[in-house]
């Protein structure tokens, strides 16, 4: 499922195998002008940014069962194509070491605050606008 476009802020590739905490995300985002795609997991994710435009930002939840998160962006940062999305971890694990064990622009700790989440993605997605 992809959700319409309001106003054409970019594409947005969200990782995550909670259903509730997908749609929750991808509704916020949506209503802000973004595309949203959502994937269940990473071997979906992978297909998804295989087959179609590459998303200005890359959210991924770290504990999903079959690939979990880190093996996910390892899998995506060996295809040169995709090496260079920014990534922002979403997950339930609180450690200040995250964000740069991942190479990761931001790290949000379920529960988060969707706002602060949707505050951050507009940075990204402008800065990867500009020429």
């Amino acid at each position: 499922m992809v959700l319409p476009v309001t106003a054409g802020k970019g594409r947005v590739l969200l990782v995550d195998d909670d259903a509730d905490a997908r749609e929750a995300v991808s509704e916020e985002l949506a209503a802000r002008g973004y595309e949203v795609v959502p994937a269940g997991g990473g071997e979906e994710a992978l297909s998804l940014l295989a087959a179609g435009p590459a998303p200005c930002v890359v959210l991924v939840d770290l504990l999903m069962p079959s690939m979990d998160g880190a093996e996910f962006l390892a899998r995506m940062r060996q295809d040169p194509r995709l090496a260079g999305l920014p990534v922002v971890v979403l997950t339930g694990i609180a450690s200040s070491r995250l964000k740069r064990l991942l190479d990761a622009k931001a790290c949000f700790v379920k529960p988060f605050d969707t706002g602060d989440l949707c505050r951050e993605i507009d940075r990204i997605c402008a800065a990867r606008s500009r020429p």
